[in-house]
């Protein structure tokens, strides 16, 4: 399994699919049948595309920190990735390069689409457990918008996207709400705070909902107070899951575990040296050399703890993914030639994460909203014993083994909130 993990990318990963049971209301009208469009395959990831998505899920967790670093962080690198990736079908020119650069390292957006198309549909077949990825589009359709029907027939093939024609009114913000919180089983209730959150200005909203539910392949026993000390050095006494793992980890600057889940999914656990700063260490962070520490453990008997998390987490990430490279502006190409406008630009990216983890496995959900107007609006030695126990500040993550791709990663400053 560990050698499967060679490719690593530090992040939470969310999948998306058909959504079934969603009927829009009134003022909001699906047209997934008009397109009869039928799902791509895509094909198994290579290199490039898993080292550019551990590139993005590494720095996307590392800048949102930075800007939230006095409270517990949870991010969904993958979530957002499929929900740019949808979006990149939009887009022309320098806001397509810069596109393609972010999310493939160079590779085309033809190429973005088959290898995401291919693990979403891989992770949503999962066994033994449950991934399901679920992906949407919303629109204006009148006088002052006309979609592009081919971009909403790519988005549909290889992403499984819904489409939904949407008055932009507090309905269509009740209406996402609620479809995202079908698809995360209740743990996403409210992805869009504000009931007036769209105006006359918004022409389109692509959506990503990520559900995960494993059990871990050997569950804990018990759990039992035990001293955590956060950040700020105050000493709280979480339930706390003990264990023993068989996969240890050394990295620069940093030890750790791993602990499998049933239907191919690791956590893993991150601890900074004694006395390195959590800010520090995440500031520090290396994709390549964090895949490098996941991909040569060293074998032995690990004594872990960590505590139980029941953790949410929510934030714009228009200014973090900017400060990526990406070029919100130049989407001319999600509207139909005939369309009166033709301008457009992100204006929001909206994000949100929960996680519970237990004696018996994880259940974790994250959605992300990407909003679109009308851009003048756009403002070791087997022999050995390990210890890593979880108990001051840490980074953690759930990875696809398959891919060593991770579909959340975090980072728990305080175990008492």
């Amino acid at each position: 399994m560990m050698k499967k993990m060679a490719a690593f990318i530090a992040g939470l990963m969310m999948i998306t699919g058909a959504c079934t049971g969603c009927a829009p209301q009134a003022g909001n009208t699906a047209i997934g049948t008009e397109l009869a469009v039928s799902r791509e395959e895509g094909k198994e990831p290579d290199s490039l595309y898993t080292s550019a998505q551990m590139k993005f899920a590494t720095e996307l967790f590392r800048l949102t920190f930075a800007a939230d670093s006095d409270r517990n962080v949870l991010v969904s690198p993958f979530s957002v990735y499929t929900a740019l990736a949808m979006t990149s079908n939009g887009a022309t020119g320098d806001g397509l390069a810069s596109f393609e650069e972010l999310l493939g390292g160079g590779l085309t957006v033809d190429d973005i689409n088959e290898y995401t198309a291919a693990m979403i549909n891989r992770l949503n077949a999962t066994e033994d457990g449950e991934v399901n990825i679920l992906d949407s589009i919303w629109f204006r359709d009148d006088d002052s918008f006309r979609v592009n029907t081919d971009f909403l027939k790519e988005t549909s093939a290889y992403y499984g996207a819904d489409a939904f024609k949407a008055s932009f009114t507090p309905e269509t913000v009740r209406e996402i709400n609620k479809w995202v919180d079908n698809g995360t089983k209740g743990m996403i209730e409210k992805l869009i705070d504000n009931p007036d959150e769209f105006d006359e200005e918004t022409v389109m909203v692509l959506v990503n909902s990520l559900y995960f539910k494993c059990g871990w392949a050997n569950e804990y026993t018990s759990s039992r107070p035990s001293e955590f000390t956060a950040a700020d050095s105050t000493v709280s006494t979480p339930d706390t899951l003990f264990g023993t793992e068989d996969t240890y980890y050394e990295g620069k600057g940093y030890t750790g575990f791993s602990k499998p889940y049933k239907g191919g999914f690791s956590f893993v656990g991150l601890l900074p040296d004694e006395g390195t700063d959590i800010v520090d260490f995440i500031n520090s962070l290396d994709a390549q050399e964090l895949a490098d520490t996941l991909s040569k453990p060293k074998d032995g008997t690990v004594h872990t703890s960590m505590p139980k998390l029941s953790l949410d987490y929510d934030k714009d990430l228009l200014g973090i993914v900017g400060e990526m490279g990406l070029n919100s502006s130049g989407l001319e190409n999600i509207a139909a030639p005939d369309s009166p406008s033709k301008e457009f630009g992100i204006s929001k990216i909206i994000h949100k994460t929960k996680i519970d983890l237990n004696e018996t496995g994880t259940e974790a959900a994250a959605a992300t909203a990407v909003e679109i107007r009308k851009l003048e609006a756009v403002i070791a030695n087997p022999e050995k014993s390990y210890y890593v126990y979880l108990n001051r500040p840490f980074v953690y993550m759930i990875v696809d083994d398959a891919t060593g791709l991770p579909l959340f990663m975090g980072a728990v400053l305080d175990a008492a909130e």
